[in-house]
Formats: C-alpha cells, sequence, structure tokens
C-alpha cells in the first residue's frame, strides 16, 4: 500500500502548497479544478482521524472477510499495491472516491468530510473500514473487469454491477447475518424502475444527468447503486455466480 499524505501534512503545518495537488483537477470528469478551502480550526480533529486511519491501514481488514477472499481471491496484493490520497479540501459530497492519475488509480479520502459523520455520532473506525473496504472492493472488481465505456448502456450495466458489490460488502459487517428484507421493500422496485427507464433513455443530455444520478446524490437516491445492492442482497447464496459472471449478466437477470 503506497499512502500520499502530502496534502494532510502540508494543511497541518498551515502551509497552502497543497491547493496544486492533482486531485483538484480529477475529482469531476471534465477536469475542472474544485477545492474547498478547509477551516484551520478543523486541523486538530483532521490531525487525529488521519491518526487512526494510519493505525488502521497498517492491519487492515476489511467488512465481510470471508466473503470478501472468495470474491477477490488475492485482494490482500491488490491491497498492497493500492494508492492512497488523504486529503482535504474536496468538497461534499466527495468524502471517498477512486480517480485514475498518470494510468493509475488511486483511492482518495477527505479527512474533513469524515468529520461529518464523527457530528453525526457515528463511530468513525468503523465508517473508515467501511469506504476503505468499499473502495478497495472497486479495485478489485475494476482489476477482474474491464470498464467498458462503448456506449450508455454498458456504462450504467457496470456502474450498477460495480457499485452494487462495493456498496453491499461495506454496508455492515457480517452482512450474511442482517435481514434486508425491509430495505428492499422500501427502495428496491424504485431503484429498479429507475434504471430501467434510465437504460431506455435515448436523449444524449438526459443519459448524461441519468449516468451522474446514478450513483450520486443521496444515498437512496443512487438508483444503479442501489438497485444493484439490494439485487445481490436477494440473492446472497449465488454472490461469487454472479460476480463471476460479470456486469451484462446481472443487468439481464435485474430486468427479467
Amino acid at each position: 500500500m503506497h499512502i500520499d499524505n502530502s496534502i494532510i501534512k502540508s494543511y497541518l503545518q498551515g502551509s497552502s502548497s497543497y491547493k496544486s495537488h492533482w486531485i483538484f483537477d480529477h475529482i469531476l470528469d471534465n477536469g475542472e479544478y474544485i477545492f474547498e478551502e478547509p477551516k484551520k480550526i478543523e486541523a486538530e480533529k483532521v490531525r487525529n482521524i488521519y491518526e487512526k486511519i494510519q493505525k488502521n491501514l497498517t492491519s487492515f481488514i476489511p467488512f465481510n472477510v470471508e466473503l470478501f477472499s472468495m470474491l477477490f481471491s488475492d485482494w490482500e496484493n491488490k491491497f498492497n499495491d493500492i494508492n492512497i490520497v488523504l486529503a482535504v479540501g474536496c468538497p461534499s459530497p466527495f468524502d471517498a472516491m477512486v480517480r485514475q492519475y498518470n494510468g493509475r488509480e488511486y483511492m482518495v479520502f477527505d479527512l474533513v468530510r469524515f468529520l461529518d459523520y464523527e457530528q453525526q455520532g457515528k463511530d468513525i473506525l468503523s465508517v473508515i473500514i467501511g469506504m476503505i473496504t468499499h473502495e478497495t472492493a472497486h479495485i478489485c472488481i475494476h482489476a477482474d473487469h474491464s470498464i467498458d465505456t462503448c456506449g450508455y448502456q454498458q456504462q450504467l450495466s457496470y456502474i450498477t454491477f460495480d457499485e452494487g458489490f462495493a456498496h453491499l460488502l461495506a454496508f455492515t459487517d457480517q452482512i450474511s447475518k442482517y435481514d434486508f428484507c425491509k430495505i428492499i421493500e422500501m427502495h428496491y422496485e424504485g431503484s429498479l424502475q429507475k434504471l430501467k427507464a434510465a437504460l431506455s433513455e435515448e436523449d444524449f443530455d438526459q443519459q448524461k444527468k441519468y449516468l451522474q444520478q446514478s450513483n450520486c446524490g443521496a444515498y437512496w437516491d443512487k438508483f444503479a447503486a442501489i438497485s444493484g445492492k439490494l439485487y445481490l442482497a436477494s440473492h446472497m447464496d449465488h454472490l461469487c455466480e454472479i460476480y463471476k459472471a460479470g456486469p451484462s449478466a446481472m443487468i439481464h437477470n435485474m430486468l427479467e
């Protein structure tokens, strides 16, 4: 695992040199530079979170490690090669993301955004483990299933598969014991219907909006991620088969 903590060190030292870091030109797909100045009074809280993350990364075990290992047999080797950027300055809602730079993928975590979870009374370590589980799953999925960007429907299918698995695995530890019935009842049909509408959309501008909405915004509004996650939650005994079959097969079965 390779950790770029240059942004954090610069911020904690009171320097503003980190504003020129490449990440702020790569948060948005269009390459627009976006940056949100973190408050200096948050520095000590950021330092505490930074130390917790450093300690956790040295002995990282993902949520649902047995299932994780079944899906991604060599995840530990991939984790050793993972590039992580610990940042401040990313605007909401960009708390955790995977971005490409010079042909390599980077997991990016904005520690100021993590403060929001702490203020909500959530266990910050659980949040951290969940986020790293989520992003590590993406790295493994991208290695096993190449991203097909040839067409709109292929992109949307891939997002549903990729985000569905990542969200499920990171939702909570021991998901095999979690009762998803109420969540499925409340959210699956609505997210699936929106996915179907999005897949049949032919207008280019509307397609762009659907791609953005598919995994952006409020948690339960991310229709591709949520429909994928809840489909998988209702097929817990077949996750390995679904994973091996890939995005196209999963979408086909969801739409049947």
